[in-house]
């Protein structure tokens, strides 16, 4: 897809979000770690924040089976499905300004800032404890939070077995391999760094979480952002 027409599905859901007198002014490509996502700040002027962040999925990100989906249909991504669930919850989350995913393979995001925990602390030293503590207190709520299972969330019925190991763990060898190189690994190449982690492994790998929580630090308070890979 060329810029212009990221661009333009870019405005189209600033327009439905906030109106046709929003407007986009400036665009900033945001980090996004081993992952097929993208993230892109975006700069608006008008009736709007004056600043939102764009999830753009990956090609072919929603469609059957894929893993944005957890491996089978759905009508919503599970990062939707989830935040639902931690918003309902009262977990301080992104808002999601508009869901685009199945039409134009994008949301528009909450802008939460580029501080993070660590780096609020290392700014502020003397609230390292305070800071941190408010964070651990964010985790313990999680638990007890998740303790009652809801059929609703489908984090309730994932776990992160072997197959989904694998998936992610030849996604990173990808991913390393495309930013050293410049090319995707070969799959062979992959598949031994599977089999070599796999006897290297606890079993207890298995019983992680799937979901991760990227920690920011929004002004008075931490912000989880649910991730799913």
């Amino acid at each position: 897809m060329s810029a212009h027409d990221e661009h333009t599905r870019f405005e189209r859901a600033v327009h439905d979000a906030f109106g046709p007198d929003a407007r986009v002014v400036a665009t900033t490509p945001l980090h996004g770690d081993a992952s097929s996502r993208r993230y892109v700040r975006l700069a608006l002027a008008g009736p709007s924040p004056a600043q939102v962040v764009v999830m753009v999925l990956g090609e072919g990100r929603f469609t059957g089976g894929s893993d944005e989906l957890g491996g089978g249909e759905s009508s919503e991504l599970p990062f939707v499905n989830v935040a639902r669930w931690l918003g309902a919850h009262g977990f301080p989350i992104p808002a999601i300004h508009l869901d685009r995913a199945r039409e134009d393979g994008l949301l528009l995001l909450e802008d939460v800032g580029d501080t993070t925990l660590w780096a609020a602390v290392s700014a502020a030293p003397a609230a390292t404890r305070h800071l941190f503590s408010r964070a651990v207190d964010l985790l313990v709520a999680l638990q007890v939070a998740g303790a009652d299972p809801d059929a609703s969330c489908v984090a309730f019925g994932k776990r992160f077995d072997e197959s989904l190991a694998r998936a992610e763990l030849e996604h990173y060898v990808d991913t390393a391999s495309r930013r050293a190189t410049g090319s995707s690994c070969p799959r062979t190449s992959a598949r031994r760094c599977w089999r070599s982690s796999s006897r290297s492994s606890d079993r207890s790998a298995t019983a992680r979480s799937r979901s991760r929580t990227a920690t920011t630090w929004r002004g008075t308070s931490t912000c989880g952002t649910a991730t799913s890979s």
